[in-house]
């Protein structure tokens, strides 16, 4: 009996603890707002785009100019010259509009990985709440099941009552107990999920604050499917064409020639009678490379970019259609469950609980009842849980940022 009690005490005390101890309280909001501030996943896209745009700088950079010098004992004791390349036939240009259109796929995969960001955060912050939830739902069954333990452990010390129901009132108490500790486990670790996308860390007491947003009246099917191409995960393909054919005429411009100038002077020559200045030209020939791989292969790189568009259009359609349907489901099941089972399942418990009393009903029908009503809350709670997970998914499928 002294360890049973330590039992109840253990469990009291971490239900106590996690209700007052030093803890930060999160709306659905504020979550959202921390990960599109601090999601690791988002910081490593970001800094992806500081790249992409460095990298405009380099493909506009102008080569150097070549400066020589020399000397010669028959001909001009002092030589010297520049040699200046002409990049004159737009292939400076190409090569930046090449390297703005791949910062342009860069910046539309930033908004993928704060689309899926959110969708992290937002089930994240779901199952906080349902974990949140079901454990003050076994937290109450636990309390309700232990005065029900202490009031037959009286009856049957005082003889009025069976000792076998002692038994098996007292069993159901530390069933009750154990799951409770389970319970209060889990919240800390759909904490600790949470805080991964809010920045805080992972020890963090965490807490939700409020219930998970989901809308009364959501758009029909149908007008959520003709929103997929203005999906980021379609947007990012159809960037990632242009870009390959802003790299076919990036090629195109490096099949031209290039050209250099080449200014030079001959000083102190005895066989001349001044200064000898030189200039020349010189004019690259596309001879034996006209870019021909190159291009061909930036051309299989769009064909790629609209295959894999056409794809992410699929699979995004049907992620889309798969989540509504769940979310029409489960709105369905959280309402008979809340408008109907959960009131039917608490009058329940309370007839039980006044026939027992007054010796009409055996102890097992009163714990059946009290576990009936606990596993219908417990299934309230998940079917509102997954209602929102629901229209989280939704969201992610659409991938509005």
């Amino acid at each position: 009996m002294r360890n049973n009690t330590l039992v109840a005490v253990l469990c009291s005390c971490l239900v106590s603890t996690l209700a007052n101890a030093d803890e930060r309280r999160l709306t659905e909001e504020a979550a959202l707002a921390a990960a599109h501030l601090y999601a690791p996943d988002v910081a490593v896209a970001r800094s992806k785009e500081r790249i992409a745009d460095a990298e405009i700088d380099v493909a506009g950079t102008y080569p150097n100019p070549t400066v020589y010098g020399g000397s010669s004992t028959q001909a001009a004791r002092l030589s010297a010259g520049a040699i200046l390349p002409l990049v004159i036939f737009g292939q400076r240009g190409l090569a930046m509009d090449a390297a703005r259109a791949d910062a342009d796929t860069t910046r539309t995969e930033t908004l993928i990985a704060w689309v899926d960001a959110r969708w992290a955060t937002e089930r994240a912050f779901v199952e906080l709440w349902r974990s949140e939830r079901v454990l003050v739902a076994r937290t109450d069954a636990a309390a309700l099941v232990g005065k029900l333990d202490v009031a037959v452990s009286g009856r049957a010390e005082v003889g009025s009552g069976p000792q076998i129901d002692a038994l098996r009132a007292h069993a159901e108490r530390l069933s009750v107990e154990a799951d409770a500790l389970a319970a209060t486990a889990q919240v800390r670790v759909a904490a600790a999920e949470l805080a991964r996308w809010t920045g805080d860390p992972p020890d963090v007491d965490l807490h939700v604050d409020g219930t998970p947003s989901t809308p009364g009246a959501p758009p029909s099917l149908a007008t959520l499917l003709t929103q997929l191409s203005a999906s980021v995960h379609v947007k990012r393909e159809l960037d990632d064409g242009r870009a390959s054919r802003a790299r076919v005429s990036r090629e195109r411009g490096l099949n031209r020639p290039t050209m250099s100038l080449d200014l030079g002077v001959d000083a102190f020559d005895p066989g001349l009678p001044a200064t000898n200045l030189r200039a020349q030209l010189a004019i690259e020939v596309p001879l034996f490379n006209q870019r021909g791989g190159f291009i061909d292969r930036e051309r299989a790189n769009e064909d790629v970019a609209m295959s894999r568009q056409r794809a992410v259009l699929a699979r995004v359609s049907s992620e889309l259609v798969g989540a509504y349907r769940t979310y029409e489901a489960a709105t369905d099941r959280e309402k008979v469950l809340t408008a109907a089972v959960l009131p039917a399942s608490e009058a329940s418990v309370r007839a039980m609980q006044d026939a027992y009393d007054l010796g009409r009903s055996a102890l097992l029908a009163l714990l059946d009842a009290q576990r009936a009503l606990l596993i219908t809350r417990v299934d309230a709670i998940e079917a509102t849980a997954a209602r929102a997970s629901a229209w989280a998914d939704v969201q992610h499928a659409l991938g509005a940022p």
